[in-house]
């Protein structure tokens, strides 16, 4: 069984530094007032606002900015009712109150007293305001309250986005009432509404917030996204629409993205032992005849077949390197994930892929993988179509995120003139056809050599 993930909360582990729990029992957050930014303090517009929506990419400070927010309304205005509202329970309690820079913490960091009941949901500020925990997931659950002030944060995860959104509307109905809504953003039609119905809007990069990263964390976390759609939206908080024509988007992508294996028991020396159950792996090769600078890129990328008839994307080892690199990467890959062959493309370079392949194992001393060599027979958006299907019927995942190569999906428009040769898609194209296409009887776009 797969455990699908959020991509916002995937995106926010992998971007976001880890709390270190013992570090934050030493010492408070620093001052707020102190260390925020501009964009990061409240409208101070002399029109009457009422919604105030953050646009930002992961770690640029959306929480501490809502959390903050939040306790300077219920600090002004003890005498009222406030709602918090996450896409989940679990996100609102972890993230927006529990979290490294949410309620609790920033309290702390004001001296604030304040009491939390987890089991209710309810933040209160001794003699003062009462903030109470929503999800989006019930609409109906916000009925009720008599609010001035809400927060909700990311609300392109939000389940029932436009209905939570109305039923709560009809709660805001004392005093000066506001809201403030924080997140990256994601094309549905809530956000888009909302980005109608804000008075302010506020966009942020996480670049903004790079001095609070560690440079090894930047380099290799953060950049691997830079330049790519998926950098686009989940670092500069844009709210990217579909290019017309492209086979994918990010929310098929996103659907089907998956943290973990499909996972079975085995006995190990008497023990039960959790391991993935994956039947075949593959590794495919879209080969670049040469290695310049303005060369197409060699596509590499490994793929398995899980016990559940899916297919899982591993790696996406592709780039633009010459033909020794290019072996030796695609054998690297196939030790990791003790793969069962290669499959390798021979339209172009002939039989590049099985020399190079052979060269590299004769230098090692090691044994040459099994390898299949095929050879394209129809043109690449007709090879790709059938898995797109698959992907549609939910039944390939992306194993974590593949910044170059969803930029390369989601943008590759096959009937553009002069598009750029798709090498990673075909390289996955390869990978799910001889995974699954070829074992349901399907019409390939490739045969045998």
């Amino acid at each position: 069984m797969t455990t699908t993930v959020d991509p916002f909360l995937l995106a926010a582990d992998q971007l976001d530094p880890p709390f270190d729990a013992d570090e934050y029992a030493a010492s408070r957050l620093p001052n707020w007032r102190s260390i925020r930014r501009p964009n990061q303090v409240p409208p101070t517009d002399p029109r009457d606002w009422y919604l105030w929506l953050i646009m930002a990419g992961r770690g640029w400070g959306k929480t501490r900015t809502g959390a903050e927010w939040l306790l300077d309304e219920m600090t002004a205005f003890p005498d009222f009712w406030y709602a918090i509202v996450g896409p989940t329970i679990d996100e609102g309690r972890d993230i927006m109150i529990e979290g490294e820079s949410g309620l609790l913490a920033c309290a702390d960091a004001r001296r604030i007293k304040y009491h939390w009941n987890k089991h209710l949901g309810q933040f209160t500020i001794l003699g003062g305001a009462r903030a109470d925990l929503f999800t989006a997931e019930k609409p109906d659950g916000v009925r009720g309250p008599n609010l001035r002030a809400m927060w909700g944060d990311e609300p392109a995860s939000w389940r029932y986005g436009q209905e939570v959104w109305d039923t709560i509307q009809f709660a805001m109905r004392k005093g000066d009432v506001r809201a403030c809504m924080t997140g990256t953003p994601k094309t549905t039609d809530f956000m888009k509404y909302l980005i109608s119905q804000a008075d302010v809007i506020t966009r942020g990069h996480t670049d903004e917030n790079k001095a609070n990263l560690s440079e090894k964390y930047y380099s290799r976390v953060i950049l691997p996204y830079v330049g790519t759609r998926l950098g686009r939206r989940e670092l500069a908080g844009e709210m990217l629409e579909d290019v017309e024509g492209a086979l994918w988007n990010l929310d098929l992508i996103d659907a089907n993205r998956v943290v973990q294996l499909p996972m079975t028991t085995v006995w190990e020396n008497g023990e039960a032992v959790e391991v993935a159950d994956l039947q075949e792996v593959v590794v495919a090769i879209d080969p670049a005849v040469t290695a310049k600078s303005t060369s197409d890129e060699t596509g590499i990328v490994a793929g398995a077949l899980g016990g559940d008839g899916h297919v899982y994307i591993l790696s996406d080892r592709s780039g633009r390197m010459a033909a020794a690199k290019w072996a030796t990467t695609a054998l690297g890959v196939y030790d990791l994930y003790e793969a069962d062959r290669i499959i390798g493309e021979v339209n172009n370079g002939g039989d590049l892929v099985l020399v190079n392949i052979k060269a590299m194992c004769q230098g090692a001393g090691r044994q040459l993988p099994k390898f299949k060599a095929i050879t394209a027979s129809r043109g690449k958006a007709v090879r790709a179509e059938p898995v797109v299907g698959l992907d549609e019927q939910g039944l390939v995942h992306h194993v974590g995120v593949f910044p170059k190569m969803e930029d390369e999906m989601t943008s590759w428009v096959p009937s553009a003139r002069n598009a750029k040769s798709p090498n990673r898609i075909d390289a996955r194209v390869y990978a799910v056809s001889d995974l699954l296409l070829a074992k349901q009887g399907r019409t390939l776009g490739y045969r045998a050599a």
